[in-house]
């Protein structure tokens, strides 16, 4: 081979390298999107497919192998790591709804006394107030006032927990509603809903005429089959059984939410809310957080691989092409990440036929009497000491001295059960270290768990079923799929990076969502908290972190 070739070759071999990247530009806007309950393994099925907006972050710097590293795979917390750079036992928020430490009763995991809803001052107040950590938003508004920082979706827990402390425009969906945001008491709710005033008038047809949910894309009928769920009658197919056939503005509602739609809505919120701050077009830059929940309502109702799942896909695609395009006509330097809260598997009876057969549906409350009995005959107690569920239970009914000895004993008894892989008491894990360093993917049972308790809010024993269990009872139409576990399947999410420029590059070693916000902090030069879990993922090495 020629001298000339040669260094042709190499020319083309650097071009082609990671070494090439070029660094992102200073970002005048930073569009930070979750995608609910998008796993791992949906995206590596659907990548190919995706032709829009998915598609475009596909052609980015994508990690293949994000990690939500804690067990408890729920919205709410898993949100919570995305733009804070830190663990659940770290935000404090680790469940959608814990014990309260002052009351001891369960709370939801936004519930915030100090604030009302601008739609409604008497409905239970949502806001940031229980989120014990700050955000990539709240570091950018503490060195830049002006910039503007704003989160949108069908989830308040989700919105909120992006958004942070300081956030100048929160808002989320209230079906038959439209999107509300939180305030202060005696502020002025005209003035708090203004910017999405004009949208949700448009959008009060929806909450009362008959929704429409039937095949757009070709691909997605060849996907319909008829199932046995739970002994139930499954008929997987569009529009879903019932779709579209009442009058009742209640089922009208949980109908429109539980399909595509709910994400066309918020991703339509989303590019009003661009134009009402005029976002990327400020002295200083800004920061759009937007979390699309309809996959992960079309995953509880419908599963995650039929012709439902696959309208969703096509239509999510869709709805994120429209929304890149208006940040497109900015001309801004703009920068983009894509994750997710947690993963998600499909319906027990549809991985059965696929070759898993230790997929199970399990009974929590045959489980937890079997525990029950045991507690009493080995303690020597008159009424079941064990309250809550499964995955999640407390010690009651005996005096505090001797809970901490109950809850052992609990703990040991429900790791023997043969549907059980672990349990342990609260105790236990606020007092196992983490081993630091090793990758996400590695972690024992019992070190996920960990990331996952903080003390006072977790419930006094914590316990994971076997992989490929679920304690959804299966009930077709309404729920037949669900998440939460500590395995790969519910913990493992793509994390994608585009900005205009950008070399498709695939990454495939395992990251963690944690390290989103120091990544998206370097881009704009601010330091994040010390104590962050996460890491600054260097997208290119002209710049790195």
């Amino acid at each position: 081979m020629s001298r000339s070739a040669l260094a042709a070759l190499c020319l083309f071999a650097l071009s082609i390298s990671p070494l090439a990247q070029a660094a992102p530009v200073k970002p005048k806007l930073i569009l930070a999107i979750s995608v609910d309950q998008f796993s791992g393994n949906l995206y590596d099925d659907w990548r190919s497919q995706y032709v829009a907006g998915l598609g475009r972050l596909s052609q980015g710097v994508i990690y293949t192998s994000g990690y939500q590293t804690h067990a408890s795979t729920e919205t709410c917390p898993g949100h919570s790591t995305l733009l804070t750079g830190k663990h659940p036992n770290k935000t404090g928020i680790v469940a959608n709804a814990y014990k309260d430490p002052v009351t001891g009763k369960p709370v939801y995991c936004v519930n915030d006394p100090s604030v009302v809803l601008a739609h409604d001052p008497k409905a239970q107040p949502v806001g940031p107030g229980r989120l014990l950590a700050t955000t990539l938003g709240d570091w950018l508004k503490e060195v830049s006032p002006q910039s503007r920082v704003v989160a949108v979706s069908s989830k308040d827990r989700a919105a909120i927990t992006m958004a942070g402390h300081k956030a100048d425009g929160v808002f989320w969906l209230i079906e038959g509603k439209g999107f509300s945001t939180f305030m202060a008491p005696g502020a002025d709710a005209t003035k708090a809903l203004a910017p999405l005033a004009a949208y949700n008038a448009e959008l009060t047809p929806v909450w009362t005429k008959r929704p429409t949910w039937t095949y757009l894309h070709a691909d997605c009928k060849a996907k319909a089959a008829d199932w046995k769920v739970n002994g139930q009658s499954f008929e997987s197919r569009l529009p879903p059984t019932g779709w579209g056939q009442s009058d009742d503005p209640v089922v009208i509602k949980s109908q429109v939410l539980a399909s595509p739609m709910a994400d066309e809505m918020t991703g339509e919120a989303a590019r009003r809310l661009i134009r009402a701050y005029k976002l990327g077009k400020g002295p200083a830059p800004d920061l759009l957080a937007v979390s699309f929940s309809a996959t992960d309502f079309v995953g509880h109702r419908y599963g995650t691989r039929g012709p439902e799942m696959c309208e969703q896909m096509h239509r999510l695609d869709e709805t994120i092409g429209r929304l890149l395009a208006d940040l497109d006509k900015l001309n801004i330097p703009y920068l983009v990440v894509l994750s997710a809260d947690h993963g998600g598997s499909d319906f027990t009876e549809r991985l059965q036929t696929e070759g898993y057969p230790m997929a199970r549906r399990v009974s929590s409350a045959a489980v937890m009497a079997r525990v029950n009995s045991a507690l009493m005959a080995e303690l020597g107690l008159k009424t079941p000491p064990l309250g809550g569920s499964l995955e999640e239970s407390e010690v009651i009914g005996v005096p505090d001295a001797d809970k901490d000895r109950v809850a052992d004993a609990a703990a040991r008894i429900l790791s023997a059960q043969p549907e059980v892989a672990g349990a342990f008491t609260q105790k236990d894990l606020l007092a196992s270290p983490v081993r630091q360093g090793v990758p996400p993917d590695e972690l024992t049972l019992k070190e996920r768990f960990s990331l996952s308790t903080y003390a006072g809010r977790s419930p006094d024993v914590l316990a994971a079923v076997k992989p490929q269990s679920t304690l959804s009872p299966g009930m077709p139409g309404v729920l037949v799929s669900s998440h939460g576990s500590p395995w790969d399947y519910d913990r493992r999410v793509p994390m994608l990076f585009w900005w205009p420029g950008v070399k498709p590059e695939a990454r495939f070693l395992p990251v963690e969502t944690v390290d989103i916000a120091p990544t998206l902090a370097a881009a704009w030069g601010l330091t994040p908290p010390a104590d962050v879990d996460g890491r600054c993922l260097a997208l290119a090495s002209e710049r790195p972190c």
